[in-house]
């Protein structure tokens, strides 16, 4: 399997270095001296980055919290997406395959290789979903509302306002059955 030809996605990786540190990096690897690990790996090529930045991108947009990149020896990239417990990691090799590896709290779940980029997008995609609804977003406004309550005098109604605090954790769905009586 190429990876694309000249050109192709090197819009990416010209205008994705202000989206977020993990894609300054990637960016950075096209610039890594020869033998920069001990005496292995090179540069990384702009292919092999121009695919990492599509997934760093991709995973940043299905709101995986956190994204690192690493550079391999032989020239591949790895890039991993984080939500809660769960890691993804994808790994772009030069010959243009890429592995795929899911953990939970550490433990291997899923392996996948010779995917291509659009499944490795795929893969993101639908267990950012499975995740998400695992994980909703305990988000409530916080706001102010004025209510009105009634005077005895013919002046204008007294205002009260009551706040509604804001959460931005994310909180497990749990569902629980509840038994219910109809008379």
């Amino acid at each position: 399997m190429a990876l694309p030809r000249d050109g192709v996605l090197y819009h990416l990786f010209f205008e994705e270095s202000s989206q977020n540190e993990t894609a300054n990096e990637i960016m950075d690897f096209t610039r890594l001296p020869k033998g920069w690990h001990y005496g292995r790996g090179g540069p990384i090529s702009k292919k092999v980055c121009a695919w990492a930045l599509e997934l760093n991108r991709h995973a940043l947009a299905m709101r995986y919290h956190t994204t690192e990149a690493f550079p391999g020896v032989d020239g591949e990239v790895m890039v991993s997406a984080y939500i809660q417990n769960y890691t993804l990691d994808f790994t772009i090799y030069p010959d243009g395959h890429i592995t795929f590896r899911c953990e939970i709290d550490d433990e291997d779940v899923d392996y996948a290789d010779n995917l291509t980029l659009e499944v490795a997008k795929l893969k993101l995609t639908v267990l950012g979903y499975f995740i998400w609804n695992l994980f909703g977003s305990f988000i409530q406004d916080t706001s102010v509302k004025k209510k009105a309550t009634s005077n005895t005098s013919s002046s204008s109604p007294v205002q009260v306002a009551e706040e509604y605090p804001l959460s931005t954790e994310d909180v497990l769905w749990q569902k629980v059955a509840h038994p219910v009586t109809t008379s």
